[in-house]
């Protein structure tokens, strides 16, 4: 089975805020203007409303609500989020707010 490597699949979706499903792989954080902003990878992202995978990881801004989760390598994570197109043409997932923990 082929298994995307970016959310490219998603490209009819920008401007739409789904559901997805991904597994908890770890946090991260990068700095940005002086600030350090806090993200977590997610791997085998999935669409909530449609089974197959379509992106094998993405990073997503990790705002407090994640954090608040102590969420463990391997946890399967469902949140909203809004699909976005950068400049460069790369679709990521945006304003990422998790609902639910498994």
């Amino acid at each position: 089975m082929f298994i995307m490597h970016t959310l490219y699949a998603l490209k009819p979706l920008v401007g739409q805020r789904r559901m997805f499903e991904a597994t908890f792989e770890r946090y991260g954080h990068f700095v940005e203007d002086g600030r350090r902003v806090f993200t977590a990878c997610l791997r085998d992202v999935r669409d909530w409303r449609d089974s197959p995978v379509v992106a094998e990881h993405t990073w997503i801004h990790a705002s407090r609500e994640w954090d608040s989760l102590e969420l463990e390598r391997g946890d399967t994570v469902y949140f909203e989020a809004t699909i976005r197109e950068r400049l460069d043409g790369k679709i990521t997932l945006c304003d990422a707010v998790p609902v639910g923990v498994r």
